[in-house]
């Protein structure tokens, strides 16, 4: 995403891009890195360990479970420019687990589980990683 045609001054902090967090960069706090223009590119290898599941908890229904391969790529810069170095850009890997489940009805919702480390680091020679721990729910359509 971007702003075009806009002067970084005139848009508003909230309607900035970021990058970080659980619909960003895993392996980096959010929002860490701001700016008006955003390229992010995420690959996830999903499988079913189990796809036929019904553990009945109570309140939630389990259907089936998911193990997550995950790679993350991104760059947030302060402005429309070419295609920036490949040492500039954030990148993370991890892996995680999906939950699939029916949640007080609502069927169906998706419980993630991922751990992630950030690798843009390694190739700068900034010291060790972070490593980040997600918990998200919501619901696939």
């Amino acid at each position: 995403g971007s702003f075009f045609a806009t002067q970084t001054s005139a848009i508003p902090l909230p309607k900035l891009f970021f990058i970080g967090g659980i619909r960003g960069l895993r392996g980096m706090s959010e929002p860490e890195v701001v700016g008006p223009t955003r390229t992010l590119l995420s690959g996830e290898w999903r499988w079913y360990a189990i796809r036929n599941l019904d553990w009945d908890l109570s309140l939630i229904r389990v259907r089936g479970l998911q193990p997550v391969i995950f790679a993350d790529l991104g760059y947030v810069s302060s402005g429309i420019e070419s295609v920036p170095d490949v040492r500039d850009w954030l990148s993370d890997v991890g892996t995680g687990l999906r939950l699939h489940m029916d949640a007080l009805g609502i069927r169906p919702m998706v419980a993630r589980f991922d751990l992630a480390q950030r690798t843009d680091t390694y190739y700068r020679g900034e010291g060790k990683p972070d490593t980040r721990f997600y918990v998200f729910m919501d619901q696939s359509f």
